[in-house]
């Protein structure tokens, strides 16, 4: 009986870590990606000082004159790969058994689309929304002349549908630990990417 609780103890401790590393670098990929698809973007209309950074796509656009429906593209190129990604997620999902890394695809590359719509919207309902600087979601929005309150609502609904949908996958009775797994992991991830990035690129 000890050998055997021991031996699930240990189990149980591997597969823990094996989601959390998965989750670590899911969410380095995914920030890798997201900025590549601004960087895709601003190349495709190409934006002057263009230059792609660890966790941002800076350029020279708006002091050229560049239209502001391009720059409106390019802010929402980077949310729009994490959501084709949560979509693939959701329907990779729905076989049975669940593929774990499809719940942690899913689950990560939907925290930070939720998260911002969901600052701004309290910060909109305090009376203190938020500048674009840094918000994908906002300044694509902006550009493409889309009412952003409706956008932030939709955003914030497709998170909460998408951890709905994924959550009530995972196996009862663990389910607050792994999600707990899964942003812990997701926040390492991103610490990890950026300053592992900040030093190749210096």
């Amino acid at each position: 009986m000890v050998d055997e609780s021991a031996d699930a103890v240990g189990q149980d401790l591997r597969g823990s870590l094996a989601w959390f590393g998965l989750a670590v670098a899911t969410a380095a990929l995914l920030t890798f990606l997201h900025e590549l698809g601004h960087y895709a973007v601003g190349a495709a209309f190409d934006f002057p000082g263009l230059t792609f950074e660890a966790t941002s796509v800076r350029d020279a656009a708006e002091a050229a004159g560049v239209p502001e429906w391009q720059r409106g593209l390019k802010s929402a190129a980077g949310p729009l790969v994490n959501w084709s990604l949560v979509v693939i997620a959701c329907l990779a999902a729905r076989r049975q058994p669940v593929a774990r890394w499809a719940q942690i695809l899913g689950l990560v590359a939907s925290i930070r689309g939720g998260l911002m719509a969901g600052a701004y919207l309290i910060a909109s309902a305090l009376g203190s929304a938020p500048s674009g600087d840094g918000h994908d979601e906002l300044n694509a929005a902006v550009g493409l002349h889309l009412p952003v309150i409706p956008v932030m609502v939709l955003t914030l609904g497709l998170a909460i549908a998408a951890w709905w949908f994924l959550v009530t996958r995972l196996a009862s009775g663990r389910r607050l630990w792994t999600v707990a797994l899964t942003v812990a992991g997701a926040i390492t991830g991103f610490v990890v990417y950026a300053r592992a990035g900040a030093l190749m690129m210096s």
